[in-house]
């Protein structure tokens, strides 16, 4: 199953840690294609816009979006982390990094029962640190938002169903830990990201109104649904604090996603795919985009006919 396949080889982290010379520099930007290619078949787009905030909100950060983005259909997992931290030696400084995990000769391991699971005990540091890896970073609270419940004030990706515990993993689920992503099908959003609301907390990009702290979204698996596990940040319980992390903070509740300004990442993809337009990766490109909607599809071949007059760039243009 897809879901379950590994997410970022070791072998192309190693190849692009060696120094290339002229020679080796085509197949790093090889590797470095087939990895943005696996990036775009797990992530969702989401079009520029407003995230709709009813009165009673609290907001941290405009809700404008004014640029259309990538953002990964499930939290970053066990299995994707560690092969961040077996490619770089990666090390969080300060007390719980990866409390879960063991060590064995001398190696962090996660537990092999647990690899889908979304990754805990990672700081917001940490969290930054995994995200520049990819090329990528954390989104935005009204990004999050946005691809949460589009332009609506729904409180759940699904709508205003009241059904939560079938649809996310939050305290009335009784799961009492973390389950595998994309466990709860019937909780994705309407862009196709699962796990928003539920599950485990997530890091924003967003800074808090206090220095060092930034905001959390979501609730997680031991948070009650309505008032806290949403797409909302409302004052329910306070003023907003059970949403505000010191960016040190790590604990067992708490991970994150990915994302990406679409333009961006595409004129990446574009830039390395016309270096050798017969690649068969133009073909991996064409499959990857449909999956996502037209919107994505335009853009793509707008930025792929600035590099290339391949036959191969006729092809993305959504049918």
């Amino acid at each position: 199953m897809a879901l379950m396949a590994r997410a970022w080889p070791i072998v192309f982290f190693v190849g692009l840690l060696v120094a290339c010379g002229d020679g080796e520099e085509g197949d790093v930007r090889r590797d470095r294609l087939r990895l943005r290619l696996h990036d775009l078949g797990r992530m969702a787009f989401q079009s520029a816009g407003v995230a709709a905030r009813d009165a009673a909100e609290l907001a941290f950060d405009s809700a404008s979006v004014e640029k259309p983005f990538f953002i990964d259909r499930f939290e970053v997992t066990n299995r994707a982390f560690a092969d961040f931290v077996e490619a770089t030696g990666y090390e969080g400084t300060g007390p719980g990094f990866l409390h879960h995990w063991t060590t064995v000769e001398g190696k962090r391991r996660c537990p092999v029962d647990r690899e889908d699971d979304p990754v805990v005990w990672v700081s917001y540091r940490d969290a930054v640190a995994y995200s520049e890896w990819r090329g990528m970073r954390l989104p935005r609270a009204a990004e999050w938002q946005l691809a949460a419940r589009g332009d609506t004030e729904r409180p759940y990706p699904w709508g205003r169903s009241t059904d939560v515990s079938t649809r996310a993993n939050v305290l009335s689920t009784r799961f009492f830990r973390s389950a595998p992503v994309g466990f709860f099908e019937s909780g994705r959003s309407d862009i196709g990201c699962y796990d928003l609301v539920g599950n485990v907390w997530e890091w924003s990009a967003t800074p808090g109104p206090r220095p060092g702290t930034r905001l959390q979204l979501g609730g997680a698996f031991n948070t009650p649904a309505g008032s806290v596990a949403r797409t909302s940040v409302h004052p329910f319980l306070g003023d907003g604090d059970l949403w505000l992390q010191g960016e040190a903070n790590r604990s067992a509740d708490r991970g994150f996603r990915c994302c990406v300004d679409a333009e961006a990442f595409l004129e990446t993809v574009m830039g390395d795919l016309s270096s050798a337009p017969d690649l068969p990766e133009s073909l991996q490109l064409r499959a990857a985009l449909e999956r996502h909607p037209a919107e994505a599809r335009t853009l793509a071949a707008t930025i792929a006919r600035r590099h290339s007059s391949a036959d191969w760039v006729a092809e993305l243009e959504p049918r």
